[in-house]
């Protein structure tokens, strides 16, 4: 108190790097209260909250001691998972231990046996000499920071049984965020897709390989491993690689995996953290639920056909181009992103309540979602939407126009860009036009309006018109292949074409992730693997398997 007492009246500060009202926060604010009353001078809590305590944390240590500044926080949160060791300017425990801290609670950190490190100081040089290769779970805010700060880099693990597209689609994601993905594949040929060729991708030496593009396409920065679940050992497997991993994804018909003992309901029992995420056709409810099917088929069942093609011609009995498919598979891909967004929401929920849960994903339900504006419009008016082809059913004009060369993209949104247009091309008085000033107007006399704009756009080029637009401000653009789209220097400039390496040598062409992160880049540093390609280094260091166990295995055909 005498040494309190002599120090210059200026209020205390008391750093928490959470946001307010959380139980540090709580503590704090009464640590404050007495601390203020005892020392007869103001006391001031400040919340700075960051990934996980890292941002605010990292502000106190890297600031001057001032003699006025105490921290609220946790010794596990400081001394943070050492896989982060290598990233930071500053070594955490040493930076960390001149701060007082008014709240603490121990660092207890469990390492697998089968890793060569029984210190801290082993643990993270081992982190440091192989960077991406250790996995991390922890419990609290320090798991939120994988999925908020460092996007799922330190989860523990994610097992998955699918295949195709819409579950390898959302695990990919997860891979790209960071997570540790292993694809679980039958011994004898894998994922189907391996075989959806051509085209192949082409080995080290440029020759076609086994796999197809097709594949992967959806599988980067996956491991793969074989077992053959139809038997005993290899449910045993699966048991025991669910029982500590934190996801696991499976897309097959509702019912097979847990005919197997594998079904969520079985598994839980040892992991009551897991979330499990079930990808099928219709659902794991309703009359449909053990239906097959594919993509193609919800793209129908769902309407979305009826709103892709050309229009009919009510004037003439049967023309028009009838429903046509997209020209990928838009229902796997929408399932899939809403999957891998379902298992992040997921996990955070599991931070706070400790449970995981079971997540039922629909290729139907999804393809239904897809639906949107054309969809709730229907439910709003009963009205069932029709085809507009290369048209807008709530724009105009957006839709495609034919120029002197060629074809290109108008997409007026708006009144105002409507003026800019019609100023561009020649014609302001459209835009004075009671008819067509406002967007409720050109649809109602959208075949007085395009007539007129589909002559005047066939007297320029695609090139002078896309000049002319853009420079008006109104948004235009090409139709492109995917040759012209990739030659394109946005394209280019985002680097959305990537190589990534192979085990076997060379690299493969890929997609890279269009998910663009400031604070946390993502890296892709693993092409698709091959076919078992990592087998004994999960089951050996997962499981603990021994080289003589995983040969008996693999002459069993188990793996």
């Amino acid at each position: 108190m005498a040494a309190a007492q002599a120090y210059p009246r200026q209020p205390i500060r008391i750093v928490v790097p959470y946001a307010a009202g959380g139980m540090t926060d709580v503590v704090a604010r009464v640590i404050g209260l007495r601390l203020g009353e005892r020392l007869g001078q103001p006391v001031v809590v400040e919340n700075r909250p960051g990934a996980a305590t890292i941002v605010g944390a990292e502000q106190v240590a890297g600031a001057s001691a001032d003699g006025y500044t105490l921290l609220a926080a946790t010794n596990t949160t400081l001394t943070i998972n050492p896989w982060l060791y290598p990233k930071l300017h500053y070594d955490p425990a040493r930076s960390f231990a001149p701060i007082a801290l008014i709240a603490t609670a121990p660092s207890v950190i469990v390492v697998n046996p089968a890793l060569p490190a029984k210190t801290m100081d082993e643990l993270v040089q081992l982190s440091r000499a192989r960077p991406g290769s250790l996995s991390y779970a922890s419990y609290g805010n320090g798991s939120t920071a994988h999925l908020a700060g460092e996007m799922l880099k330190a989860r523990a693990g994610i097992d998955i049984l699918t295949r195709v597209l819409a579950g390898p689609w959302c695990t990919q994601n997860l891979a790209d965020l960071g997570a540790e993905v292993i694809k679980v594949e039958r011994p004898d040929a894998g994922d189907e897709t391996r075989g959806w060729g051509p085209p192949w991708m082409p080995d080290e030496a440029g020759q076609a390989r086994r796999d197809s593009t097709y594949y992967a396409s959806t599988n980067r920065g996956k491991q793969s491993i074989t077992v053959d679940f139809n038997g005993g050992e290899g449910q045993e497997i699966i048991r025991r690689m669910a029982a500590t991993c934190d996801v696991l994804v499976e897309n097959y018909k509702v019912g097979t995996l847990a005919r197997y003992g594998l079904g969520y309901e079985d598994l839980r029992e040892a992991n009551p953290g897991l979330v499990y995420c079930s990808v099928t056709g219709y659902g794991q409810t309703g009359p449909y639920r053990h239906r097959p099917g594919y993509d193609f088929v919800f793209q129908g069942m769902s309407g979305l056909m009826s709103l892709t093609g050309a229009p009919d011609d009510p004037l003439n009995e049967g023309a028009g181009g009838g429903p046509q498919k997209f020209g990928v598979a838009v229902a796997d891909m929408a399932t899939g992103l809403y999957a891998s967004l379902a298992i992040t929401a997921a996990l955070a929920w599991r931070e706070r309540s400790g449970l995981g849960q079971h997540i039922d994903m629909a290729l139907l339900d999804c393809a239904l979602a897809l639906g949107s504006n054309q969809a709730v419009g229907y439910l709003a008016s009963g009205k069932v939407p029709r085809r507009y082809g290369n048209a807008h059913p709530n724009a105009v004009p957006y839709q495609v126009f034919a120029s002197l060369d060629g074809k290109l993209i108008v997409a007026v949104g708006n009144d105002g860009q409507f003026a800019a247009y019609c100023k561009a091309i020649g014609r302001p008085e459209l835009a004075a036009d009671a008819r067509f000033a406002k967007v409720s107007g050109r649809l109602v006399n959208r075949d007085a309006l395009l007539p007129q704009l589909a002559d005047i756009m066939r007297t320029d080029t695609t090139e002078a018109w896309l000049a002319r637009l853009e420079a008006a401000g109104v948004p235009c653009g090409p139709i492109n292949d995917f040759a012209q789209a990739f030659a394109d220097p946005q394209v280019r400039h985002r680097g959305i074409q990537v190589e990534l390496p192979l085990s076997s040598g060379g690299t493969c062409p890929a997609i890279a992730s269009p998910m663009r992160f400031s604070a946390t880049p993502l890296t892709h540093h693993r092409g698709p693997p091959v076919l078992g390609e990592h087998t004994d280094a999960v089951l050996g260091e997962s499981l603990g398997m021994a080289p003589e166990e995983l040969a008996r295995l693999r002459a069993a055909g188990v793996i």
